[in-house]
């Protein structure tokens, strides 16, 4: 080969986006310790160097079996063979070991047990919807656990003036929730969701191997779901549940305000799982949802002919429930759903309150956010 094969052969290379390298196979994983944490090697690949600034390398094995993965997620050091992270690893591929290995277990101290729990807490504890995917594969997995052995038990959900929504039912079940087939809406419900389950599995796991990847972790959750979703383990999980209270008072403040402005009315005995912010009254035969609201002050703003209450700065302004026929201040006034506008700190009403016992405020002052 002269010269100029060998100049097209770099360029080549180096225009390429995709960096190829040939591998003898993947290694056990191995651990390595100080960053608890497991790796896999590409065998034989110690002679090749990482091309700087590639967007990609694809290993091909002996078999001719080709893996594409993002350059970022490869690593090389000196003329050891590349390796990769093992949950990175299965997070492209489903690869598998001897016995898919025995997995080592090391012995952390107090700190560094409860500095890993911490940082794994910011991955996979979140309020409402997940920020990431591991959150999404944890709750997908524990799901998927709980349906395997409670599938019979698991089904649409119909209760009065509620959107339909499906889930477990009549196992674990909630006082005061029967739909109006006659099921009973079930805890198992919240170990999919809440905080102190999931904790709970994470502190098990840690306790147990010492050191953390996430695809073992998701397939420990789902191999041991006998255990861990059953039996002690489980009434554990649910004795820690933050259950939502299912009564339906919403509090003396709330329901004092609506008997002074529907005498007549009453509570209907409903339970909505997937909303939680209203309640139904019966007024003169009709079902009405009324949605309580805290505002920062009991107080409402009259100013340009617009009605305005406040919120505070750190929660900001809830979600209007456009379904919603009334809104109740605890122990102020009460407004009828019209013409509403949502800022981030007040809602603007058009229409003057139904029910108000003080003078309104008239004057804007600084702490009146009105946006």
């Amino acid at each position: 080969m002269d010269m100029r094969d060998i100049i097209k052969k770099i360029l080549k290379e180096y225009d390429d986006p995709i960096q190829k390298i040939s591998f003898d196979g993947f290694s056990d994983p191995v651990l390595i310790p100080q960053y608890n944490m497991f790796i896999v090697k590409f065998l034989g690949t110690g002679k090749y160097d990482k091309i700087s600034d590639i967007e990609k390398i694809m290993f091909k094995d002996n078999n001719g079996k080709e893996f594409l993965f993002n350059a970022d997620d490869i690593q090389k050091t000196g003329s050891s063979p590349f390796y990769i992270k093992l949950d990175t690893l299965r997070r492209y591929y489903d690869v598998r070991f001897n016995d898919d290995f025995e997995k080592q277990k090391i012995t952390l101290s107090k700190n560094e047990y409860h500095h890993m729990l911490s940082k794994l807490r910011e991955t996979y504890v979140s309020e409402g919807r997940c920020k990431n995917n591991k959150c999404e594969e944890l709750r997908d997995v524990i799901e998927k656990s709980l349906k395997e052995i409670y599938g019979n038990k698991y089904g649409k959900y119909t209760s009065t003036n509620c959107e339909p929504t499906f889930g477990f039912m009549n196992i674990y079940a909630l006082n005061n929730t029967k739909d109006d087939k006659g099921n009973y809406w079930s805890k198992l419900n919240y170990i999919v969701t809440q905080e102190n389950p999931t904790i709970t599995l994470l502190m098990n796991y840690l306790k147990e191997y010492g050191t953390f990847e996430h695809g073992d972790f998701i397939e420990w959750v789902y191999n041991e779901k006998d255990r861990l979703f059953n039996g002690p383990f489980l009434e554990l999980m649910i004795r820690n549940l933050n259950i939502p209270s299912t009564d339906k008072t919403f509090g003396k403040d709330v329901l004092s305000v609506i008997k002074k402005v529907f005498p007549n009315s009453k509570v209907v005995d409903s339970f909505c799982p997937s909303d939680t912010d209203f309640m139904v009254i019966d007024i003169d035969g009709k079902n009405k949802i009324i949605q309580p609201v805290a505002t920062k002050s009991k107080r409402v703003l009259n100013h340009n002919g617009k009605y305005y209450i406040f919120f505070g700065r750190r929660g900001g302004s809830p979600e209007i429930n456009r379904d919603a026929d009334y809104f109740v201040i605890p122990d102020g006034p009460v407004f009828k759903n019209t013409n509403v506008i949502k800022g981030d700190r007040a809602w603007e009403f058009s229409d003057p309150p139904i029910y108000y016992e003080l003078d309104f405020d008239t004057t804007v002052e600084r702490r009146h956010k009105m946006k």
